[in-house]
């Protein structure tokens, strides 16, 4: 959303520069000003980001009875332990995701527990074109007989 909300300053600005620079086309000093916002902006925003992705980690810890979640994101932290029997299961499916101007299908096998907030994604990758859903099914029974829980 930050950087949604720093592009389109980018856009106003370019807007406002243009309106600046008429038809003389010399470059006044309020315009240097003005075309100098959108990379600063950009620059700050990618900062930002880099804080955030330094500061979040999720580490799992699988254990034959459980998994142990210790993670952190931004200021929330989490620390817990559950025992296989607390998910409902495992869940192959595919997935449809926007990447620019174009959907890209992922299959995700996730151990699912009631609170989605503590699913686990298991496996994520580019779905293949041919037997994708088969070997998405396979896989999620590997994952759920190693477990120990239902395949969903």
């Amino acid at each position: 959303m930050l950087l949604g909300v720093l592009g389109l300053a980018g856009i106003v600005t370019a807007v406002v520069a243009g309106g600046v620079l008429g038809t003389s086309g010399q470059l006044q000093p309020a315009a240097v000003q003005l075309l100098t916002l959108p990379p600063l902006g950009g620059g700050i925003g990618l900062l930002y980001l880099a804080v955030l992705s330094y500061r979040s980690r999720r580490e799992l810890a699988f254990a034959p009875d459980g998994v142990t979640v210790r993670g952190r994101w931004f200021r929330r932290t989490e620390n817990w332990f559950a025992p296989y029997s607390a998910f409902e299961g495992v869940e192959g499916r595919a997935r449809r995701v926007l990447r620019g101007r174009y959907y890209r299908t992922f299959s995700v096998i996730e151990l699912r527990h009631p609170e989605p907030e503590k699913s686990i994604p298991l496996l994520v990758c580019v779905a293949d074109r041919g037997s994708g859903e088969t070997v998405l099914r396979q896989k999620a029974r590997d994952y759920a007989q190693a477990l120990g829980v239902s395949v969903l």
